[in-house]
């Protein structure tokens, strides 16, 4: 087709040997092959270069996928983002890239890509860890949030800042246990520095941890950890109980029927808006709690 462009050439951006050398460099072979890209599939020519005096010196031109991967990086990319941002599942990523103009990709494949983008977040937060100390200590340091999720034997230990949403470090660990995460908190130590305070729940694995990393360091307990766990042990049997009454009452039933008739209806008067209200407060106090569940 006379529109057709043909293959995005690409060669180093290096066009001699080294200083010392200053020969150009020989065109050692080309690649032409398909990629997968973010949204259309993309024919590329690699061109790989050398110098003749210096035969094991081949440059080649930035890579636009991993190692033997036909799929690039800025599908990497759009995977891990529908996948870990918009919480996507595998079938539904791979129907939305299709309507975007990839053939159909293989799901398995996709789950692949997802786990190379977690990856690769990974290894770039771990290589930027001293632009992160520089970024905090301008800041004027960073709040721990520490807490451990999962069961004995695989759980994830979260370290975040408590004055942003940046998380520090996420790594697996068998048990919230002293000997467990004391490594955890050095590795953070040396790359950060110490933080300003901690927050930890009740566990006396992760107090105790702290203190041995950080002696004079101010650990407060999370509020939420205290509170659920009072509640839970001051009021879970009752609550139990109640709920149970409540529900073979019928009075949620009747509270929406309520609230139904008030809207419809559209009263002005004080007695009509402040009943609407009540009805209102109480059929919304499980999304009040935002997913915590009993006590909250």
């Amino acid at each position: 087709m006379l529109n057709d462009p043909g293959p995005l050439r690409r060669e180093p951006h290096q066009h001699a040997c080294t200083p010392n050398c200053g020969r150009p460099l020989q065109v050692l072979k080309t690649v032409t092959r398909d990629l997968v890209g973010a949204d259309r599939l993309v024919p590329v020519q690699e061109v790989f270069r050398y110098c003749s005096r210096h035969p094991s010196r081949v440059l080649s031109p930035d890579p636009l996928t991993p190692w033997k991967s036909n799929y690039t990086f800025a599908l990497i990319a759009e995977v891990g983002r529908q996948r870990f941002f918009v919480h996507r599942q595998f079938s539904e990523i791979r129907d939305e890239l299709h309507k975007g103009g990839l053939p159909l990709l293989p799901t398995r494949s996709l789950q692949h890509l997802a786990d190379r983008y977690a990856l690769l977040t990974t290894a770039v937060h771990l290589e930027s860890l001293q632009t992160l100390a520089q970024f905090l200590r301008d800041r004027g340091g960073y709040a721990l949030l520490i807490d451990g999720t999962g069961k004995a034997g695989r759980m994830t230990l979260q370290l975040s800042d408590g004055w942003s949403p940046l998380v520090l470090l996420s790594a697996t660990f068998p048990k919230e246990s002293r000997e467990a995460l004391v490594p955890f908190l050095r590795f953070l130590d040396a790359a950060l520095g110490p933080p300003v305070s901690a927050t930890r729940d009740l566990s006396k694995g992760i107090d105790e941890a702290l203190r041995e990393v950080w002696p004079d360091l101010l650990i407060l307990s999370c509020h939420q950890h205290f509170l659920r766990a009072e509640g839970t042990k001051l009021f879970k049997r009752y609550f139990a109980r109640f709920r149970h009454v409540v529900e073979r009452s019928g009075a949620k039933k009747e509270l929406r029927a309520l609230r139904q008739r008030l809207r419809q209806e559209g009263g002005t008067c004080r007695e009509v808006r402040q009943t609407l209200a009540w009805a209102e407060e109480i059929l919304s106090s499980s999304r009040a709690g935002k997913g915590q569940g009993f006590p909250f």
